[in-house]
C-alpha cells in the first residue's frame, strides 16, 4: 500500500502543494480495516465531500489529489496481484 509520503510527492508532484489532511481522512479506516479500508472513502462522491468539508478555499485541488490518491491505490493493489499470481505460477512449475 502506497505510504503517505508517496501520496505527498504526488501532490506535490501534480498539484504544487500537498494536501495532507485529505490523505489522512481517507485512510484513516485502515488502522482498523487494513487494506481493505480502500472498500469505502475511495471513490469519486467520497472525494468530493472530503474536498468540499476539508479544503473549502480550494476543493478543487482538493478534489483531484482525492482522486488521484484513489488511482495510486488502485494501482499498487493491481501491481500487487500481478506480483502475487506470478510467484503462484512459478511454485506451480
Amino acid at each position: 500500500m502506497p505510504d503517505r509520503k508517496t501520496h505527498l510527492e504526488v501532490d506535490r508532484a501534480l498539484f504544487g502543494k500537498e494536501y495532507n489532511k485529505m490523505h489522512a481522512a481517507k485512510d484513516l479506516p485502515a488502522k482498523w480495516m487494513g487494506p481493505r479500508h480502500r472498500s469505502i472513502l475511495h471513490d469519486p462522491a467520497s472525494d468530493l465531500l472530503l474536498a468540499m468539508a476539508l479544503y473549502p478555499g480550494d476543493p478543487l485541488g482538493a478534489y483531484a489529489s482525492g482522486f488521484a490518491h484513489d488511482l495510486i491505490d488502485m494501482a499498487s493493489t493491481k501491481a500487487k496481484r500481478i506480483a502475487n499470481k506470478k510467484k503462484g505460477e512459478k511454485r506451480r512449475r
